[in-house]
């Protein structure tokens, strides 16, 4: 909403948006649609993470989840802004992993951090997901050092060069 939270507020907000990701997967879970309007940030500055109706694991959630009214979040949010927040895995139609997760925590990091999304200059729903197949999204020129090498690891489009689990990209953001 064109707000500037800081990068102390938005460094709490992802600690705790990967600690949420984090009971998920210790759980044999994972989101699928880490995305900022699944991001809810109380008065308080307590992060909840919402929507688990399309989460993916074992245990399959109970049946009642997917019928809940918190399936779907109360914020609509267009579909360009929704498909910047995909893996690359989940543009080319791969099977999806705990990794997802990472990426797409990563692109919300990245939108906090450098203010807009990774895909901001994208025209169409087909380039949005056709940069994140395609395209290493790195951040910009003058994105503090630390940053940029955090957000380059949770941003590689092979899954099996970032973060091993969501709590290693939080203990590097929290560093």
């Amino acid at each position: 909403h064109g707000v500037e939270l800081g990068r102390g507020f938005a460094i709490s907000i992802l600690l705790q948006l990967c600690d949420a990701i984090a009971a998920l997967h210790a759980a044999g879970l994972f989101h699928s649609e880490v995305r900022p309007d699944h991001v809810l940030v109380g008065a308080s500055g307590v992060v909840t993470l919402i929507d688990l109706g399309f989460v993916h694991g074992e245990p399959a959630l109970p049946e009642w989840v997917h019928y809940s009214p918190y399936r779907t979040s109360p914020i609509r949010i267009h579909a360009r802004r929704r498909l910047s927040y995909l893996s690359p895995e989940q543009g080319r139609g791969d099977v999806l992993d705990l990794r997802t997760d990472i990426f797409s925590a990563g692109l919300v990091a990245y939108h906090l951090i450098v203010g807009r999304s990774a895909t901001a200059g994208a025209e169409s729903d087909f380039e949005v997901v056709q940069w994140i197949v395609q395209t290493d999204l790195v951040p910009p020129e003058g994105t503090p050092p630390a940053f940029a090498a955090i957000l380059r690891r949770a941003l590689a489009r092979d899954r099996s060069q970032r973060y091993r689990s969501i709590t290693a990209f939080r203990d590097a953001l929290a560093a």
